[in-house]
């Protein structure tokens, strides 16, 4: 190639490269925007301040642990971006009106600054803009903003005026989408009496335009009380929708959200319609087994997990059902059925020799017989002592009138599996046709028990006795002094000799390094007479190192007993994981408690083992896994494996639950308690209605509990 032309090709080259740069300089935004991005530059800009507003907010919670000085700072830089966000927010919105930036830009102000001045002005705009609102870019903006319940009041104005215009463009393609984000804004609390107006009319929209639509699952889950499923009261009315929905809807996800929560809100229509709630519940449970793959194939699994611990507490309880026959044999041999009794109201009350707490409501059972007379109301019991000539002999001691089936029956089945029973004493109150009224897990209160009886036996015009003041009492919260709720300081004292109470101790470990636990020691402490123990295994909000922070759960307890609490009590602390042992940190809880064995004076006959939550998980595997060292074990608000539980099936067990907790499901509980009762082990369980996962405060302040401890010794049930 000539010089001459070499160099013009080079200028070509050269000239071209630049346009291009330059070219591409202009139009990278553009491109970046339409072809990556998919929104506007007032997007992306919207976008920015979102993501800088989250970084920030982050950064100002990771500053609670720091100094004062540093969380202050942090605070004053949070207050001047509000301003900061506040103001460009404004801005982008002013400067690209009808978009969905400027709406994005309005609702997020509006939603994270709502007290504000500038809160209170991109209110107003918004209220001016929804009757003539763009569905789709509402539909696009609205899907991220989730108002608390106290920010209700504030969006129903704003709703009322987007639905109207929802109506007006009914058929729009993103009105659905639109009119269920609506709903979100507006939808109360699980404790309030009723939906408020606009939430209903969203309601109606739904039912009437879009029951076939794919974006109305979130509607599902609002009136349902899903993923719980446990729908709140206001959600009742809206069965019709849900059924509206099922009928028109092919969407899976959709039809699972629905299915589940029309199940949720039948069984929240009390005891008469239990029956259809379980046919509901299984039904969900064969139409979504959640094997599908699709979108929503995590969510599905999630709620048959829900379902089927329903279903568990719905056979359990059996509310509104009829009662199964029972034909069988008393404890003398004779034949008795419980149609029998039919014409009464009975109360069928499951029980053993063994179950301290079945043993201590007789005299209890027996003033409710007295009081309500033979004529009108009998109770029925159902024994599971495996010498049935244990339980005639205790029968004569007490002088017991009713009679008992025998757990087992003639063709070796058990009366206590066709009732789904999970451990004892469980009560079902039974009406005078025979169906199921109450069901408890461990014993009722008298007062409770009582009135539900006088409730069905009172003839009309009949005077109603007030309950007698040992039944009023109940029984489930009897404590040794104090109350559940008081806050009793625990003071942990350094180790010296003669120390008492709750003391600081430090384990040197085989492999050099330290372990710090805090071990209580009686104030009557006596070296020459050995003392019961407890180990206590915490919860998994006290793993650490600290040495301090884990006994909470039991010490408060022992700080509120009436004298020196009875037992040493072993308080190990796990650094992290779990209290399993080997891959978890049950090896150190034992080597923990051999440490107050070699200082202490403890019956080793008497050790009890313990624990909630994390805890009561621990307490269930190292009772599998050490079973030959416990007089008895004692899991809250745990699960376990109940292939493990025939290795510990001699060890005496007393299990407590919460049946409204929501982390640790009650049908987990019951679950081991029914695998340890069906491998022939001796299995007390008392279920608290009402409570959550905190169910320690009212398991270790009954007296009873404690008491029952102490009479047990290692080997012997």
């Amino acid at each position: 190639m000539p010089e001459r032309s070499k160099r013009r090709w080079l200028s070509g080259v050269l000239i071209g490269s630049g346009l291009l740069i330059v070219g591409g300089y202009l139009l990278w935004g553009p491109i970046f925007l339409t072809f990556f991005y998919g929104g506007t530059r007032a997007d992306w800009a919207f976008q920015e301040v979102q993501e800088e507003d989250v970084r920030l907010r982050r950064s100002h919670a990771r500053q609670r642990l720091s100094s004062a000085s540093d969380r202050e700072a942090a605070k004053r830089r949070l207050a001047a971006w509000q301003e900061e966000a506040s103001r460009r927010c404004l801005e982008i919105a002013d400067q690209n009106p009808g978009t969905r930036a400027e709406v994005g830009c309005l609702l997020f102000v509006a939603d994270r600054w709502p007290d504000s001045a500038e809160g209170r002005s991109a209110r107003d705009r918004l209220l001016r803009l929804a009757p003539a609102a763009d569905i789709g870019a509402w539909a696009q903006a609205l899907g991220g903003i989730r108002a608390s319940d106290a920010d209700i009041g504030r969006w129903r104005p704003i709703i009322a005026r987007l639905t109207g215009r929802v109506r007006e463009q009914a058929g729009h393609p993103d009105a659905a989408r639109l009119t269920c984000q609506a709903g979100n804004l507006v939808a109360p609390d699980e404790a309030a009496e009723a939906a408020p107006e606009e939430f209903v009319a969203v309601a109606d929209l739904i039912r009437s335009h879009y029951a076939a639509s794919p974006d109305i699952a979130n509607f599902c889950e609002q009136v349902g009380g899903l993923p719980s499923a446990r729908a709140p009261g206001w959600g009742r009315p809206f069965e019709p929708h849900l059924r509206a929905i099922l009928a028109a809807n092919r969407d899976r996800f959709v039809r699972c959200s629905a299915s589940l929560a029309l199940a949720s809100v039948v069984r929240a229509g009390g005891v008469g319609r239990q029956p259809e709630a379980r046919r509901l519940f299984e039904g969900f449970l064969a139409e979504f087994d959640g094997k599908a793959a699709y979108h929503a194939s995590g969510i599905e699994q999630v709620y048959g997990d829900t379902a089927r611990q329903i279903l568990d507490t719905i056979r359990t309880h059996a509310l509104g059902a009829s009662a199964p026959e029972i034909a069988g044999v008393d404890l003398e041999g004779r034949p008795l059925s419980l149609s029998e009794y039919r014409g009464k109201v009975v109360l069928v009350t499951f029980w053993a020799t063994w179950c301290f707490p079945c043993m201590k409501a007789i005299p209890h059972e027996k003033a409710l017989l007295e009081r309500f007379g033979p004529e009108r109301f009998a109770i029925v019991g159902v024994n599971a002592d495996e010498d049935p000539a244990i339980a005639r002999d205790a029968v004569a001691s007490l002088d017991v009138p009713w009679r008992s089936f025998r757990v087992k029956k003639p063709d070796g089945g058990s009366i206590a599996d066709d009732w789904h029973v999970a451990g004892y004493p469980t009560l079902y109150l039974i009406d005078a046709d025979g169906v199921i009224l109450g069901t408890w897990l461990g014993m009722p209160a008298q007062s409770e028990l009582a009135g539900m009886i006088e409730n069905r036996i009172a003839r009309p015009g009949e005077k109603r006795d007030p309950p007698a003041a040992d039944e009023a009492a109940p029984r489930e919260t009897a404590t040794n002094g104090g109350s559940a709720a008081a806050n009793v300081p625990v003071e942990v004292v350094a180790d010296s000799p003669g120390a008492t109470g709750f003391v600081a101790k430090v384990l040197r470990r085989t492999d050099g390094g330290e372990s710090r636990y805090v071990v209580y020691i009686p104030g009557d402490y006596d070296a020459a007479r050995p003392s019961p123990a407890i180990l206590f295994l915490h919860g998994s909000g006290a793993i650490g190192t600290d040495g301090r922070g884990h006994i909470g759960a039991l010490a408060k307890a022992i700080a509120r007993w009436d004298g020196p609490f009875p037992f040493v009590t072993v308080f190990p602390q796990a650094p992290s994981g779990d209290w399993r042992p080997g891959s978890g940190h049950g090896d150190l809880a034992i080597a923990v408690l051999d440490d107050v064995l070699r200082q202490y004076s403890v019956d080793a006959d008497r050790v009890a083992l313990t624990g909630v939550s994390m805890g009561g998980e621990g307490t269930w595997a190292l009772a599998a896994v050490y079973p030959e060292r416990w007089s008895a074990i004692v899991p809250l608000c745990g699960g376990g494996d109940p292939k493990t539980v025939a290795r510990f099936a001699r060890v005496p067990c007393w299990s407590f639950q919460g049946a409204d907790d929501r982390m640790i499901p009650p049908s987990l509980s019951r679950e081991m308690v029914r695998a340890l009762r069906q491998a022939g082990g001796r299995s007390i369980y008392t279920e608290f209605p009402g409570v959550g996962h905190n169910c320690w405060d009212r398991a270790y302040t009954r007296a009873d509990l404690f008491e029952w401890l102490g009479q047990r010794r290692r080997g012997s049930r």
